[in-house]
């Protein structure tokens, strides 16, 4: 299957969403995954479309920007404080 959408998400035209920029292709593809599993597990679609497989109406959502998303930024691995190394 061929993305066309895909190939034209650029930096400077690609969608975007106001708190995290540009949505890439890793966004695109990382949303819809998630979004499939959900509508796979029974959640209504949000856009029209005359195919029913979760994996097409996810990537339509979120190329239609139906979909929030965000990106939280990980804890520090030491347990969630930082710490200053010595110089």
């Amino acid at each position: 299957m061929t993305l066309p959408l895909l190939g034209a998400l650029t930096p400077a035209g690609a969608p975007s969403n106001p708190r995290n920029g540009p949505l890439t292709p890793f966004h695109v593809a990382s949303v819809a995954f998630q979004r499939a599993r959900q509508l796979k597990n029974g959640a209504r679609p949000r856009v029209d479309s005359a195919s029913r497989s979760p994996t097409r109406l996810a990537l339509l959502e979120v190329l239609a920007d139906t979909v929030p998303w965000t990106v939280e930024a990980l804890p520090p691995p030491n347990g969630g404080s930082a710490t200053r190394l010595p110089v």
